[in-house]
């Protein structure tokens, strides 16, 4: 194999991996490449971290690109609702119908893909239980400490608060991988892991709905509101199934998969912080 002299004075690179690198234009992948195989011939295990490398690279591009266009297709077909919701409703109405449907998607294969995760890292079922039980407790105790607190500050502070806190579990949930980490990061209880909404943001969403429209029409409106979140969420649920598509489609491996659809989590959690703002 013809072999060439590195620019920096590293050392001789086979001049396949040069251009590999070149091909990519990437240069993270180069560094990786540098690092990885200077002085070594590019065997199969160099050659299937590289083909991985660009796999992850491509689907983080992707879904960083969905949930742009996700969010100005939400902000654009937002003005869509005032038709369908019921007469003497307020603007706010329409953006918390708009977040509840937000975070029934995200939950909605949360809910499935969490447990999953867990035995991907190579958990049993007991601390399978404990975890997602933690999860459950953590929402619960959050939701008891907001409803003593929230008549002190602006129901849209705590929501955009909220927001926050489950772009930080989320972040924290995709590099998580011991038990005692994710124990505790699922005892925020910013994490769904049920069908429902467990979370602090019903009660305070319920609360705001209530004032955001005329007593003669609360309840269609509060109908409208559980409808958006079970429909949502039902969608949600059938998105579980995208590690599996970027598995056979890109060979992404199911681990890192899933801890994709954790970041995608988090800016679905951003949409949200940017709609109650």
């Amino acid at each position: 194999m013809m072999r060439t002299s590195w620019p920096l004075g590293v050392g001789p690179v086979h001049a396949s991996i040069i251009n590999l690198s070149r091909e990519n234009g990437d240069r993270i992948n180069i560094a990786c490449l540098v690092k990885g195989a200077i002085g070594k011939p590019l065997n199969s295990a160099n050659r299937r971290r590289i083909s991985r490398m660009r796999n992850l690279q491509q689907a983080a591009l992707l879904l960083a690109r969905g949930a742009m266009k996700g969010y100005a297709c939400a902000t654009l077909l937002m003005r869509l609702l005032p038709p369908l919701l019921p007469p003497g409703t307020l603007h706010d109405a329409r953006i918390l119908l708009w977040t509840r449907g937000i975070r029934a998607f995200g939950d909605g294969y949360i809910s499935l893909l969490l447990p999953y995760y867990l035995t991907l890292l190579g958990f049993d079922a007991f601390d399978v239980g404990v975890i997602i039980t933690a999860t459950l407790l953590g929402a619960g105790g959050m939701t008891l400490a907001i409803g003593l607190i929230a008549h002190r500050y602006r129901s849209r502070n705590l929501l955009m608060a909220g927001s926050a806190l489950v772009v930080a579990v989320a972040l924290l949930l995709a590099h998580a991988s011991d038990f005692w980490p994710l124990l505790i990061i699922a005892a925020f209880g910013m994490l769904n892991p049920a069908s429902g909404d467990v979370t602090v943001f019903a009660p305070l969403e319920l609360s705001m709905l209530a004032r955001s429209v005329i007593p003669q029409s609360r309840t269609a409106l509060f109908a409208r509101y559980s409808l958006v979140g079970a429909l949502v969420g039902a969608l949600g649920a059938q998105a579980a199934g995208i590690p599996a598509l970027l598995g056979s489609w890109l060979g992404v491996e199911q681990r890192s998969a899933v801890q994709m659809m954790f970041l995608a989590y988090a800016l679905l959690g951003i949409c949200n912080l940017l709609l109650y703002r």
